[in-house]
C-alpha cells in the first residue's frame, strides 16, 4: 500500500493573524485553497487564511498531503490543529522574562487588550463563534464544500460576481 503523508504547520505570527482579523472589526472570512501536483511525488499543498481590511489574505496554516487530493477530513484535521494551536497561543503563552521588550510578548499583549478581542474572549461560545467567522471563500470542490457544511455549519451560496472562465468561488455563510 501507499504511505500517506499529512503535515500541518504554522507559526505564532500566522496564528496571530486570526486575532488580528477579529481585532480589525471586519467580519472574519476564512480562505482555503489547494495546489495539486506540487512535485512529481503527488503532493498537495493546502492553505488556510483569514481576511483583513475587507479582503486581504493573511495565512494561518498550511498542510502538505500525499496522495494528490484534498479531503473534507484533511480540512477538518487542519482546522482542529490550527484552532487548538491558536487557543494555546492566546490563552497559555506566558510573557517571557523580557516582558514587553520581547516582540512576541508585545504583540500578544496588544492583541489581548484590543476591545474587539477582549469582548469575544470573555465567553467561550462567543470566542469560538468569532473564530469560526462569517464565511469561507474557496473553490467549488467537494472536499471544501463538505468541510464547510459538516464542520463549520455553513451553507453554500455561489457568488456570481466571482465567476470567471476558469474558476468558480463559493461563499459559505451561516
Amino acid at each position: 500500500g501507499r504511505e500517506q503523508l499529512f503535515m500541518c504547520f504554522s507559526n505564532l505570527w500566522n496564528l496571530f493573524n486570526i486575532a488580528r482579523a477579529i481585532n480589525s472589526g471586519w467580519d472574519l472570512v476564512w480562505y482555503a485553497d489547494a495546489t495539486f501536483n506540487l512535485c512529481s511525488a503527488d503532493v498537495t499543498l493546502v492553505t488556510f487564511g483569514v481576511n483583513s481590511l475587507g479582503g486581504h489574505f493573511n495565512p494561518t496554516c498550511f498542510a502538505i498531503m500525499g496522495g494528490g487530493r484534498e479531503t473534507s477530513q484533511s480540512y477538518r484535521t487542519m482546522w482542529e490543529a490550527m484552532t487548538s494551536a491558536f487557543m494555546l497561543a492566546v490563552n497559555k503563552l506566558h510573557m517571557c522574562g523580557l516582558g514587553l521588550a520581547c516582540d512576541i510578548c508585545n504583540i500578544l499583549d496588544r492583541i489581548k487588550k484590543n476591545p474587539e478581542f477582549e469582548a469575544v474572549s470573555r465567553s467561550p461560545g462567543k470566542f469560538m463563534e468569532a473564530i469560526k467567522g462569517g464565511g469561507l471563500m474557496a473553490d467549488g470542490g467537494k472536499a471544501i464544500k463538505a468541510f464547510g457544511e459538516e464542520c463549520l455549519g455553513f451553507t453554500r451560496n455561489k457568488c456570481s460576481a466571482h465567476v470567471t472562465g476558469t474558476s468558480v468561488l463559493s461563499w459559505y455563510c451561516p
